[in-house]
């Protein structure tokens, strides 16, 4: 009998090479051939059929009318409103991104269904630093994921910018983007949250690659204020409308 674990790993890895032939990235008929070479070979070299390990970068970011029919089958809001058609990236790294406001505990269940991992690890109790912006509507933003690399989150814990909530919306709408993790992209510190009420010390989601190939899971863990790293970033947003 093949234990949970590792049947958790070969259905994480299926949703990637869906989600890679859908995107493009590997070719489908390429992707059967191999996969009916490991089914009529039974001491197949698993090291020698990596299908879901894409050739070239991950470039997780989608179009805003890919986000607006992402979030339609998610989230029932009487609106989404109009992407701007004058966005200008600010540098080179800021992305356009529909911020559907949601919870934690919300995107925890969101992500089983509509994200290429099946969960996501919380630490309670959370809460939005006093300084944040909250929106309660969808909202269009300008979304900078390497925004502060090797920064203290200290230096923006005053910065209404910072993200919190809106990064269950970015881990929604660009669901390959924690592939970009292993590929050197910084992960994000969500300084935009604290743990605890009144304790200043922000999150990170931390993503492991061991868990998240044989669970599926990432992992939400406490990040301190004053430690930097060049692994990692503050990304920061801005409102467009």
């Amino acid at each position: 009998m093949v234990e949970t674990k590792k049947m958790n790993s070969v259905t994480v890895r299926c949703d990637e090479i869906a989600d890679l032939i859908a995107d493009g990235t590997l070719d489908a008929k390429s992707v059967s051939k191999q996969l009916q070479q490991i089914i009529d070979t039974s001491d197949a070299d698993e090291s020698s059929i990596d299908l879901a390990k894409p050739t070239a970068l991950v470039n997780p970011w989608r179009s805003a009318q890919e986000q607006i029919e992402r979030a339609s089958k998610i989230w029932k809001y009487d609106y989404i409103p109009q992407p701007p058609d004058d966005f200008i990236p600010r540098t080179e790294s800021e992305v356009l991104l529909l911020h559907m406001p949601t919870t934690l505990m919300k995107f925890r269940d969101i992500a089983r269904n509509f994200v290429n991992f099946g969960n996501i690890n919380v630490l309670e109790p959370i809460y939005t630093n006093p300084y944040k912006e909250v929106h309660t509507r969808p909202v269009w933003l300008g979304f900078d994921p390497k925004y502060g690399v090797g920064k203290m989150p200290l230096s923006t814990s005053e910065d209404s910018r910072t993200v919190g909530p809106e990064i269950m919306s970015a881990l929604i709408q660009f669901p390959d983007w924690p592939k970009t993790w292993l590929q050197s992209a910084p992960m994000p510190v969500i300084s935009g949250y604290q743990l605890g009420d009144g304790n200043n010390n922000p999150i990170t989601l931390c993503f492991d690659r061991q868990t998240f190939v044989e669970t599926g899971w990432i992992n939400i863990e406490v990040y301190p204020m004053d430690m930097t790293s060049e692994n990692y970033a503050l990304p920061r947003i801005r409102v467009l409308n």
